[in-house]
């Protein structure tokens, strides 16, 4: 017991800043954090490579920083804890913060060219008597200071990673803030100016709609313990691995808590702004999960378009897509697959998806997966379930299902997550962290589905809100010579993540890491570079001023060149 005492005592010393129990419990909760990144954090070699990422210094700047601090404020913690995870430049890495104070306007904007435009008003909060301000009209003042100047601030805060990412997310950001996500809360009254295409301009004065903090940050010092250590990393990391961006649970709480209508500009929304592109013969109906329809495109052929708004999928909706790409391969010459402000989701889900697209095989990425105790425990033991395995119906016994969001299990699935389990193990007894790349549970190359496959040329929607399974599944298309992607870079959000939960007094609620840093077929990493466009597309005034009449005319004439 002695000892224990001892290691604690230890521990203590060496992370505590100062006589201040608070700052030592900030301290306590980065050296936890280090560690969980020391022992699973895959991209690391990668990171620093690529920006000259190195975990130690920038764990060392933050407690610096902890040091040069008075009294803690929730605010310092935040940028202290938030910060830390920030020098990953990685949009997997996210955290969670309990916290409800939050603060909106009603409308978004987008820039193009350092101009900001309105391109979408939330009428049901402000009418058009109130606020006379349109869709198209710019966004000049902010505050009474320039719209670009508010921006930057924000990319600041967020960013440091892909600039074109950074900056749509800021965007986002200008108007819809949480706490939760670690930018400021304004209150009160705001002068706004705006400038109509004739020169008209519009001044007004808006009140944010605020909400106030209901959990207040009072930390009491004998309240606060020393916090767990790697083990409580979590264990069901291979079970039903997620490709998801790291705050999107927290943007989705501040999106929709004063949310009536649907913005299209929205991440992981239904509909998009992309505008209808002809004359629609067919639409899905607004109680389906997926929007789809087919039109007249104007050389008269017939076009496929699908929403893929997000991977957050499951058997019911892979069944859905199933029947639409039926429809569509009879009945179509191309397809348009939209899915700009896509936040990813699961990985099977993504492979489901695939199966449909192709009557060949699809390889898919490799992943290089950082390894740990717990993880081999679970491997070990489900590697030897799958030895035990003879037939489909044993399969389906070890997973406990017969699809993972739509992807088949059966007795060759098996098989290769054995053959997978077996490379795990095998790296683990040599010594190794991390593996070589290999293919991710029994995902190797995705086979075409036995009843629907479509055939006709496929065009892939993409932009900087497209964040892992957003990155992959156009990624996974392109590098089979499937599909053409239209618009512009993805945001670069690379592997698997896993997140981590452990009792803080301070109110950190969750962070997330990558655990693997998935290969493309040239051996390039996502992480950080995310998918090119085939055919890059910029977005143009008009777009923001006429209803993406530009964006829409290129897209067409995208498809059509590939018909």
């Amino acid at each position: 017991m002695n000892k224990i005492f001892a290691a604690v005592a230890t521990l203590l010393l060496s992370v505590s800043v100062h006589a201040d129990p608070v700052k030592d419990s900030v301290a306590l909760e980065l050296n936890f954090i280090k560690r969980v990144f020391d022992t699973g954090y895959a991209p690391t070699q990668w990171k620093k490579e690529h920006f000259g990422f190195d975990l130690q210094a920038e764990y060392t700047k933050s407690m610096s920083l902890l040091a040069s601090k008075g009294e803690l404020s929730a605010k310092d913690y935040r940028e202290i804890i938030g910060g830390f995870l920030k020098s990953t430049r990685d949009y997997h890495v996210g955290v969670q913060f309990y916290a409800t104070e939050g603060s909106s306007l009603p409308f978004t904007v987008n820039s193009t060219n350092g101009r900001y435009f309105v391109v979408y008003i939330e009428r049901d909060k402000v009418s058009q008597v109130v606020f006379p301000v349109q869709v198209g009209d710019e966004l000049v003042s902010f505050g009474g200071r320039p719209v670009s100047d508010v921006v930057a601030e924000l990319k600041n805060i967020i960013g440091g990673n892909v600039e074109s990412t950074d900056q749509r997310l800021a965007e986002r950001y200008l108007t819809k803030r949480a706490a939760m996500m670690n930018v400021d809360c304004p209150q009160g009254p705001i002068d706004l100016e705006f400038k109509r295409a004739d020169g008209t301009v519009i001044k007004r004065q808006m009140a944010w709609a605020y909400r106030p903090e209901g959990i207040e940050w009072n930390p009491q010092p004998d309240n606060f313990k020393l916090f767990a250590s790697q083990n409580q990393i979590p264990r069901r990391s291979f079970r039903k691995p997620e490709m998801t961006w790291g705050m999107w649970n927290e943007y989705q709480t501040a999106e929709l808590a004063d949310k009536t209508a649907a913005n299209p500009f929205q991440i992981g929304g239904r509909q998009s702004y992309v505008p209808k592109l002809g004359t629609v013969l067919w639409e899905s109906a607004p109680t389906d999960k997926l929007h789809a329809y087919m039109f007249k495109h104007p050389n008269g052929k017939i076009v496929g378009y699908v929403r893929m708004p997000h991977y957050v999928g499951g058997k019911e909706t892979f069944v859905e897509w199933k029947a639409i790409m039926q429809r569509f391969a009879g009945t179509t010459d191309g397809l348009i697959i939209d899915q700009i402000n896509n936040p990813g989701g699961s990985v099977f889900y993504v492979l489901a998806l695939m199966s449909v697209l192709s009557t060949d095989p699809i390889k898919v990425p490799d992943h290089e997966i950082t390894l740990w105790p717990a993880m081999i425990q679970e491997n070990n033991d489900l590697k030897s379930k799958l030895e035990a395995v003879k037939d489909d119906a044993g399969a389906v016994a070890v997973f406990g299902t017969d699809s993972l969001d739509g992807f088949p299990i059966n007795y060759q699935f098996a098989q290769s997550t054995l053959d997978f389990t077996r490379a795990v193990a095998k790296t683990w007894a040599s010594g190794k962290k991390k593996t070589e790349p290999l293919h991710l549970y029994g995902a190797d190359r995705v086979n075409p589905d036995p009843q629907v496959n479509y055939t006709k040329p496929i065009l892939v929607l993409i932009n900087e809100l497209d964040f892992s399974g957003g990155d992959f599944f156009p990624a996974i298309l392109q590098d089979n010579k499937r599909a053409k992607t239209f618009g512009q870079r993805t945001s670069g959000a690379g592997g698997y993540v896993l997140n981590v939960e452990f009792p803080s007094s301070l109110g950190l609620a969750s962070f997330q890491f990558t655990g693997s840093i998935g290969r493309r077929v040239d051996n390039k990493p996502i992480e950080n570079l995310g998918v090119t466009p085939d055919i890059p597309y910029e977005y143009t005034v008009n777009d923001f001023t006429k209803n993406f009449v530009d964006y829409k005319n290129a897209i067409n004439t995208a498809i059509a060149e590939m018909m």
